[in-house]
């Protein structure tokens, strides 16, 4: 399972308040192995939108978060 919809559920209720009240901020290292952990994509994984060194959620999966 990759997409969101399949990871989202399974992450930890806290890691995904702080995702959703930081939508366009950058996913937190921590946050990205959790979401690896639990079947998501990977930390290096194209599925990520690059800006500096940081990663963040594509439009997509804030498009369907929200």
């Amino acid at each position: 399972m990759t997409d969101i919809a399949g990871w989202w559920p399974l992450l930890n209720e806290q890691i995904r308040r702080v995702i959703v009240n930081g939508l366009w901020s950058p996913i937190a290292p921590f946050s990205l192995g959790e979401i690896e952990r639990i079947g998501g994509r990977a930390a290096d994984d194209d599925y990520w939108v690059r800006g500096d060194v940081n990663a963040y959620l594509p439009q997509a999966a804030v498009l369907w978060i929200t």
